[in-house]
């Protein structure tokens, strides 16, 4: 897995990346396959509209033994970005954008009604973890996360 690059912008020549951590409201295990993959569309998005790459992006729970088919409450996420995208403002892009697709989509599938578990804002929890990811590191986390999302799908019988 090759993710490394060089990115040039119109005065900069960076290779800037990001490891993300959003952990769901009081640590709600929400996050389904179907939901993980809409967090990803979604994040995505937000990344093309501010010109970073969203590189990777799984869920899953706290525990390193999880039960089998539990649900996910948090998501890594690893972005490249250019420098002129503050992180604070593309964690607030992201979080705030996934909070309300997730929330629309849960309250067409309970026939307009608000779901309680998934209210506009509360996805997430308002602090987040984030980790600069250097150029001999950037393989290695990305491979980590990958090995990760594929532990969670063998543990759920995916």
């Amino acid at each position: 897995m090759k993710a490394v690059q060089v990115s040039r912008g119109a005065s900069s020549v960076h290779q800037l990346y990001i490891h993300l951590v959003f952990v769901t409201k009081q640590r709600k295990r929400l996050i389904h396959p179907a939901m993980e993959m809409k967090l990803r569309e979604v994040f995505a998005e937000v990344c093309d509209e501010l010109e970073c790459k969203l590189l990777s992006c799984n869920a899953d729970g706290d525990e390193p033994e999880e039960k089998e088919g539990s649900d996910g409450n948090h998501v890594h996420v690893l972005i490249r970005y250019p420098p002129k995208v503050a992180i604070a403002d593309l964690v607030n892009r992201l979080k705030g954008k996934s909070a309300y697709v997730i929330n629309r989509l849960s309250q067409v599938a309970q026939g307009g009604r608000r779901n309680s578990d998934v209210t506009f804002g509360a996805l997430w929890t308002p602090s987040y973890f984030v980790k600069t990811v250097g150029y001999e590191t950037i393989d290695k986390t990305a491979k980590y996360l990958w090995d990760q999302r594929r532990a969670a799908e063998q543990a759920k019988g995916l």
